[in-house]
């Protein structure tokens, strides 16, 4: 498309009374001096257009007085008739002030806004309307590139070069890829991921593999300094059955204890001392008789009935505790089977590695290959015989204590049935004090005393007795216990060191095994460095290749502007940029404004081109060129002219 400006007829715009210019499609100059409105004629084409300044802002368009004050009565108005394709078009576009009525009064009062009328070919548009036919005939982001020169340097970087790009049409990644045979090896990455992704993949691949190969030496020397050799040389098999027996030894030990705790020869004297109460109960009631007897047995009864309840609980506790240790063992023996099974399940999954030396020991010749078949047949044999021995011995063990564990729930479960009998004789006995109690509230009774029968006191002397007894026996039990829990502390301490040596000889092992894991490591990420350096040297061979064909695409399409499109950094790396240069200076580096110009104008050039769009190009400070670039667009240079107050034209032959 075609356009170029015929007439254009500006009043009461901004600073411009009323000016009529004829430019009859040609290239034309406007002269006069600073503040005459030269460059406010290119504003207001495009304010006519869309209603905006050359920068896309709000403009205030409405003239002012002397004293700088709006006067908002005056109708800024902007016309002009364009050739498109041939086919003249008339804009028209008016800026109306908006007034109110004053309430009482025939005046009218301004509102302080304003209201656009539109005319195309004289026919009035809404806003609306107007602004889709106009988008019609050209785009607004596009007539601003194609009709200042300065429009596309004043871009972002990142958008003139996505523009250039989009015009030149880029270069792909295969193209870079084919223009070299040594980055053949890139094709099947580009099937994967973008180029740029894969860069980040290798730098941190590299970075993490570097740091990790750092590392590994110093996780070396530090497992080294771990290794205890002893254990090492730990006889397994002979420290397996002494833990054995030790733990058999325990077992017994507490079920001694247990029978200690819950002896029947105290039990027996306070069942005595409780006989002996009640006889002495029953005695009272016959001595004292009538309420007071009554009173006095049924006060008897009380202490009868909470000496139950403390037997009752003595028990009790006695049996939590072995319950407690009961659990303590159960644990333990659980712990130890978990740690049976996880040996004899790595024993099942152990392979036989054939490791046959095909050469004779004693002449040096290579065997025969039967012998060296028999030799492996041989040494899998013996191996299979090994790991069947090993297995069967730790499934006896895993069967022992699976039998122990049993045993010890059992004994839990037996335990716990005496804890629930014990809490109902509790209960039942609590029952039959308070039945006491309430009876004795009843009940009254005289100062007769049987404290003073002499079988009562018989009585009394034969309790006395057998608490002395009761004490000596309960003293016994605690001496026996005691010596009970000392055998027991020494078997633990046994049991503990075997454990402890087991326990660091399994330690030993796993250090052996991670020591050689990562000298495996290492050259694991030895070779993982090679490669990524390689990888990573292609990849800055495809950038170098890929900025020199995109730079050299995006260069051929310009007469006088070449375009800096990447920049390589000190450390190596590429860097995007999109700078203007002509013969080596940049745009905004030392460039002056005739070449500037030109340069913009061999910009539009290509953008013209590009968009299939030529329009009319604004020029402005233009006095300074003295060979202007021939375009195929319109040209209006902005010409300062000190001795032109007033606007002057002068179009081209």
């Amino acid at each position: 498309m075609k356009l170029k400006l015929y007439e254009l007829t500006i009043k009461d715009f901004a600073g411009i009374k009323e000016e009529s210019f004829q430019f009859d499609g040609k290239d034309a100059k406007i002269f006069g001096d600073n503040a005459t409105g030269k460059t406010t004629t290119a504003v207001a084409i495009n304010w006519l257009l869309f209603d905006k300044g050359l920068e896309g802002q709000k403009i205030d368009i409405v003239p002012k007085d002397e004293h700088n004050h709006h006067i908002h009565e005056r109708v800024p108005t902007v016309s002009a008739v364009f050739d498109m394709d041939g086919n003249q078009i008339k804009l028209q576009r008016e800026s109306h002030p908006n007034y109110e009525k004053v309430e009482g009064s025939t005046k009218k009062h301004y509102k302080n806004s304003r209201t656009n009328k539109q005319y195309i070919d004289d026919v009035p548009f809404a806003v609306t309307k107007y602004k889709t036919e106009i988008n019609k005939i050209i785009d607004e982001e596009v007539f601003k590139l194609v009709t200042n020169p300065d429009a596309f340097p004043q871009l972002h970087w990142q958008d003139k070069r996505k523009m250039l790009f989009e015009i030149a049409g880029g270069v792909s990644d295969i193209q870079v890829i084919e223009s070299s045979k040594e980055l053949k090896p890139l094709l099947d990455i580009i099937g994967k991921r973008e180029i740029e992704d894969h860069k980040k993949v290798i730098k941190e691949q590299l970075s993490r593999a570097k740091e990790n190969l750092e590392h590994i030496p110093v996780k070396i020397n530090t497992l080294n300094d771990q290794l205890q050799e002893e254990s090492s040389n730990l006889k397994v098999d002979e420290v397996l059955q002494e833990i054995e027996r030790l733990e058999g030894k325990l077992s017994v030990l507490e079920e001694k204890k247990s029978e200690a705790r819950n002896g029947g020869a105290t039990l027996d004297i306070k069942r005595q001392i409780s006989d002996k109460q009640y006889e002495m109960d029953t005695l009272k009631r016959d001595i004292e008789g009538s309420s007071k007897d009554k009173k006095n047995g049924l006060q008897r009864e009380v202490p009868f009935f909470e000496s139950d309840i403390d037997i009752f609980k003595g028990q009790k506790q006695r049996t939590e505790r072995d319950i407690e240790d009961l659990v303590t063992s159960k644990e333990r023996a659980l712990e130890e089977y978990r740690e049976l099974k996880k040996e004899r399940d790595a024993v099942e999954i152990q392979k036989f590695k054939a490791d046959v030396d095909d050469t004779c020991p004693t002449c040096g010749q290579p065997l025969q290959k039967y012998k060296v078949q028999e030799a492996r047949e041989h040494a899998e044999a013996e191996f299979n015989q090994k790991k069947s021995r090993k297995l069967e011995q730790l499934n006896q063990d895993l069967e022992r204590k699976v039998n122990s564990g049993k045993s010890i729930a059992q004994s839990i479960e037996v335990n716990k049935s005496k804890i629930a009998d014990l809490d109902g004789k509790i209960s039942n006995t609590q029952q039959e004090i308070e039945k006491v109690q309430k009876q004795l509230e009843k009940v009254t009774g005289d100062d007769v005393r049987a404290e003073d029968d002499d079988r009562y006191k018989a009585l009394q002397s034969d309790i006395e007795v057998l608490q002395a007894k009761l004490g000596d026996e309960e003293e016994a039990v605690k001496e026996w216990v005691a010596d009970i829990e000392a055998s027991v502390q020494k078997i633990q301490t046994d049991l503990g060191k075997q454990r402890e040596a087991l326990a660091s000889h399994k330690a030993t092992e796993r250090l052996k095994g991670s020591i050689e894991e990562y000298h495996q490591e290492e050259e694991r990420l030895l070779d993982l460095i090679e490669k990524l350096k390689y990888d990573q040297y292609l990849l800055d061979e495809f950038t170098k290749t890929k900025v020199n064909l995109i730079t050299e695409k995006v260069n051929q399409m310009f007469d006088l502007a070449r375009f800096k499109l990447f920049h390589q950094q000190v450390n190596g790396d590429i860097k995007e940029t999109c700078e203007i240069m002509v013969d080596g200076v940049t745009y905004d580096g030392g460039l002056n404004n005739a070449a500037r110009i030109n340069v913009g104008l061999d910009i539009v050039e290509t953008l013209s081109n590009h968009f299939n769009v030529e329009a009319p190009i604004f020029i402005d400070n233009s006095e300074s060129v003295t060979q202007l670039k021939e375009v195929p667009a319109q040209q209006i240079q902005l010409i300062v002219s000190e001795q032109d107050d007033k606007l002057k034209l002068k179009t081209e032959l």
